[in-house]
């Protein structure tokens, strides 16, 4: 009897071992990719960094910088006192002073990017060294109010909200092809998509749960696993990256939404005398090949897809409105290399360099 509780307890022991084995394992294995891939899980990469806010919705947490490390992305976004990237400028707008407000989403708020690298702050670099060249006495000045998440909605918030404040001369309205989806989403379920309210990111409880780890072996190795057996495009990595769903027809209403809001905009503008200018973003399979973004699906008929839907549509409600557009496919496609993030949706900072180019040559061409 004795002996057999020995072997017992020996095994007991092993299998604990065995066990303890496993979970550091995988302890090692969620830290190890949290190190070197930290994944998207619970929300929004860029989190940690935002606040709800009754007037749009989501900002960034007033006056914080933030570090943000998801999906190959490392980079740094700072808050001004108003919750939004950039510099902050007086509401009273200096003498000889041509003011820019720009509204738009993440391509304009910075994802990915360093805050200097940045379209909006390049363009307002340029603009104030295109007046030096021309011996102006003129400064101008580049107020962002962008936000990764943002759509039509918010767009006209922030313009209702800031532009009568700030009184700019012209207002640029960064719109991508997502905007047709984003305008049929309730302030709430864009609340509940960011992850307001679920556990900390970074907690112990989370580390437990291996939530980094599980989501790097689905959408890494089980989706494109998945992918070649049954020959279709599995939505979990790519096909979402790539935002394929932007090339089917949206909600009927959408269009009708989308319109609103532009006109709500351009009243705005018109009471303040400010121009307005909508320049348009592509996804990235818009403008790179496949071979140029790792994470474009497999086994995709693209017949089942409109690529220039949502350009046609958006340029024809902005002429019907007679709001300047600017379509960016070319200007991002006139680079010699692909201009969008390999292992994410936004731009490099090339993309940020060739659209601050063009957007400040537009607004010299046309007098703005």
């Amino acid at each position: 009897m004795k002996k057999l509780f020995k072997s017992q307890k020996k095994l007991g022991f092993k299998l604990l071992a065995i066990g303890a084995g496993i979970i550091a394992l995988l302890l090692s294995g969620e830290l190890a990719v949290r190190q070197w891939n930290p994944q998207e899980i619970d929300g929004w990469g860029e989190r940690i960094a935002l606040t709800p806010d009754d007037n749009f919705g989501w900002k960034l947490k007033p006056s914080q910088t933030s570090q943000l490390r998801w999906e190959t992305y490392d980079y740094s976004i700072v808050a001004n006192s108003l919750g939004f990237p950039g510099p902050e400028y007086s509401e009273a707008k200096p003498p000889n002073t041509f003011r820019i407000l720009v509204t738009g989403d993440a391509f304009s708020s910075g994802d990915g990017v360093q805050p200097e690298q940045n379209w909006v702050q390049l363009l307002e670099k340029r603009l104030n060294a295109e007046a030096s060249v021309r011996q102006q006495n003129r400064k101008v000045e580049v107020l962002n109010f962008s936000m990764t998440g943002y759509g039509p909605d918010q767009y006209a918030a922030v313009v209702k909200t800031f532009a009568p404040k700030y009184k700019p001369d012209l207002i640029i309205v960064e719109h991508y092809v997502n905007d047709y989806q984003d305008v049929m989403m309730t302030t709430a379920e864009f609340q509940t998509s960011i992850g307001f309210g679920k556990r900390d990111p970074n907690g112990i409880a989370t580390i437990l749960s291996l939530t980094h780890l599980s989501n790097f072996l689905r959408n890494k190795v089980y989706s494109p696993i998945k992918e070649d057996l049954l020959g279709r495009p599995s939505p979990l990595y790519g096909y979402e990256l790539a935002d394929f769903d932007r090339f089917k027809p949206p909600a009927a209403e959408a269009p009708d939404r989308l319109r609103k809001r532009l006109q709500d905009i351009q009243q705005v503008a018109q009471s303040i005398g400010a121009k307005v200018i909508v320049p348009m973003v592509p996804s990235a399979i818009q403008v790179c090949t496949p071979q140029q973004l790792p994470y474009y699906p497999k086994h995709l008929n693209l017949a089942d897809f409109d690529f220039e839907l949502p350009q046609r549509t958006s340029q024809a409600i902005a002429q019907d409105l007679k709001l300047p557009f600017l379509d960016l496919i070319p200007t991002l496609k006139a680079s010699s290399t692909c201009v969008y993030q390999p292992y994410n949706k936004h731009w490099l900072p090339s993309g940020h360099e060739a659209v601050a180019q063009q957007m400040a040559k537009r607004i010299i061409q046309d007098g703005f």
